[in-house]
């Protein structure tokens, strides 16, 4: 769904079902990656963990997290990982795109849109 979202939104958008083909790709060119949104609940390895592993390649590369279980995410841990932003699902289009607008403002960078 966040795909289609995002996509709706104009990004180019690399999705992958599996966190551990997710990081492997990552890992091969991070520099190709303008952010990382994850979802805490995931087979193999959670949100979390995808998100530390990421971010200890690339410190400096936005991460979102997205949750339906709050109750299981404390976002005070998710800041002292290094996760910009914690959204709770269901996940509006509106509120992405601020998000998104958010971080690409604030850090001087512009996501690929398909136009790009």
């Amino acid at each position: 769904m966040l795909t289609i979202l995002l996509e709706d939104l104009n990004y180019q958008v690399i999705t992958y079902v599996n966190p551990q083909e997710a990081l492997k790709h990552f890992c091969e060119d991070p520099a190709a990656y303008d952010l990382v949104l994850t979802d805490q609940t995931m087979p193999i390895m959670n949100g979390m963990e995808l998100s530390r592993a990421v971010l200890n390649i690339r410190p400096d590369i936005p991460v979102i997290l997205c949750t339906g279980f709050s109750q299981n995410v404390e976002p005070e841990d998710t800041l002292q990982i290094g996760i910009r932003v914690y959204l709770t699902k269901p996940v509006l289009q509106a509120k992405l795109s601020a998000t998104l607008s958010s971080i690409f403002n604030a850090g001087s960078m512009k996501a690929k849109t398909r136009e790009d």
